[in-house]
């Protein structure tokens, strides 16, 4: 008699397990609602929300899966949730069109409460992982669809030429301001314009380019001019469409001082820069530098050799 009872309790406790297991679900992605596709198709599309969903719950959502197999292909998914504990409800809708597929996901309360929406397009089945990945981002933080791009989740559409998504060849134009530095002399600042094709990969990029530097011509103190090259590289520190960077290269150039003598020289100056990059995703991207450069020649100045240290504040723009 004890055993039995002592079977029948373990017996209830296995099959009581899983449900306490769901209730302590705070989201459910509903089943989605899908317009001239497969019944596949659209557990596909339910199935990439939740994963996409549980990597930023920690795991605490409602699957499509779980709640069919809870109510049927029938029932009322809504009230099945909201039974099972869950406070919000991701309810989509899925149409394919020709072979772009439209997907629409609203976030609801308990009550029905609309608390955000999200629309995007997948230029195909192939597409849906990365718009899954960005309507769930965009549903959980309550963020434009638009502002969830990164790195890793930008679309085909968005892949498309004008824009770019992993290696790519950028041309840019940067314009700075330069204050020459030389304990002995004074300078006035110079003024430059550089044209470079900068090489980027996920965390690294090299870039050359030509350029000139014209001293300001806004003091009567000596002026610094260059026809120069840039040669450098360096490296993002976070992958993301706003990145930081360091970096460093060097400056081949022809140098010659304007007001405070007639010296042309050639010279070799290295930098060093610290600089962020804007909209990475984009080929249009922007870039706001920091950079110290040494000359490592010297060059007469007032009948004296000085080897002047330059700082810069660059911006440039890509195209």
């Amino acid at each position: 008699m004890r055993t039995s009872i002592i079977v029948g309790l373990c017996v209830c406790l296995a099959w009581l397990w899983p449900a306490g297991k769901a209730e302590a679900a705070r989201v459910a992605v509903l089943p989605v609602e899908g317009t001239n596709l497969s019944a596949e198709e659209t557990a596909a599309i339910g199935a990439l929300l939740a994963q996409a969903y549980e990597a930023r719950e920690k795991g605490n959502v409602l699957t499509p899966a779980t709640i069919t197999k809870m109510i049927g292909s029938d029932g009322p998914a809504p009230e099945a949730a909201i039974r099972l504990g869950a406070e919000e409800l991701v309810e989509t809708t899925a149409v394919r069109l020709n072979t772009k597929i439209q997907i629409q996901s609203i976030l609801r309360g308990r009550d029905g409460r609309e608390l955000w929406r999200a629309q995007a397009t997948a230029a195909s089945m192939d597409d849906l992982g990365e718009v899954c990945d960005r309507l769930a981002e965009s549903l959980f933080r309550r963020q434009a669809f638009a502002e969830t791009a990164t790195m890793h989740n930008i679309t085909a559409k968005e892949a498309s030429p004008e824009n770019r998504v992993y290696v790519q060849t950028v041309t840019a134009v940067n314009a700075s301001v330069i204050l020459p530095y030389q304990a002995q002399t004074r300078f006035e600042p110079s003024v430059a314009l550089t044209a470079n094709r900068r090489m980027e990969a996920e965390r690294t990029f090299w870039q050359f380019g030509v350029g000139l530097m014209l001293g300001s011509g806004t003091t009567s103190d000596p002026g610094l001019g260059a026809l120069q090259a840039d040669l450098g590289g360096g490296y993002y520190l976070q992958d993301a469409s706003a990145s930081p960077y360091v970096g460093g290269g060097i400056l081949p150039r022809i140098l010659w001082v304007t007001g405070g003598g007639s010296d042309v020289a050639i010279n070799l100056a290295p930098y060093a820069d610290i600089g962020m990059e804007f909209m990475r995703h984009a080929r249009s991207g922007i870039q706001l530098e920091l950079r110290i450069t040494q000359n490592l020649l010297p060059i007469e100045v007032n009948m004296e050799k000085v080897r002047p240290t330059e700082f810069s504040l660059q911006f440039g723009m890509g195209f």
